[in-house]
C-alpha cells in the first residue's frame, strides 16, 4: 500500500496505478484531502483531479460531479462529528479509524447517498457535469 504522500503525489500526476483508485481510493483521497485543507478546497481540488484522473485513463464517462462533491460533503461531515468537542478540527482522525467507523461508505455507499438524493436526481445528466442539491441537508 502506497503511503499517504505517495498516493497524492501519483494521483495528481496521473501516474497511480488505477488498481489504486477504486471506491476505496476515492474515499481515501477525500479523506486525505479533507484533513489537509478547508473543505471548499478539498472539494475543488477533488472534482478537478477526480476528472482529470478518470479522462487520463480513457473514463471521463464514469466522472459524476454530484457523487463527488456529496461523498465529499458526507466523509466532512463524519469527520465533524468523529471529533471530541475540545479538539479543534486540525486533530486529525486516523485513516483505520475513520474506517471502522464508516462502513456503510466502504460497503453501500449508494446507499448512504440515497439518504440524501433519489435514484432520479443521481441520474439526472446535469448531476453529472454540476453539483445538484440534496433534497437532505448533509448536516442533518
Amino acid at each position: 500500500m502506497l503511503n499517504d504522500d505517495e498516493f497524492i503525489k501519483q494521483f495528481e500526476s496521473l501516474k497511480l496505478d488505477s488498481s489504486y483508485f477504486n471506491h476505496y481510493g476515492h474515499i481515501r483521497l477525500g479523506w486525505l484531502y479533507l484533513n489537509r485543507m478547508d473543505s471548499s478546497k478539498a472539494e475543488q481540488r477533488l472534482v478537478t483531479g477526480i476528472n482529470r484522473y478518470a479522462t487520463s485513463l480513457g473514463a471521463a464517462h464514469k466522472f459524476h460531479y454530484t457523487l463527488t462533491i456529496a461523498l465529499a460533503r458526507i466523509i466532512n461531515q463524519r469527520l465533524a462529528k468523529s471529533q471530541p468537542e475540545n479538539v479543534g478540527l486540525s486533530s486529525e482522525i486516523s485513516w483505520q479509524s475513520f474506517q471502522e467507523n464508516n462502513h456503510d461508505l466502504f460497503n453501500d455507499a449508494l446507499a448512504v447517498l440515497y439518504g440524501y438524493y433519489t435514484k432520479e436526481q443521481l441520474a439526472l445528466p446535469e448531476a453529472k457535469v454540476a453539483f445538484i442539491e440534496p433534497r437532505v441537508s448533509f448536516t442533518e
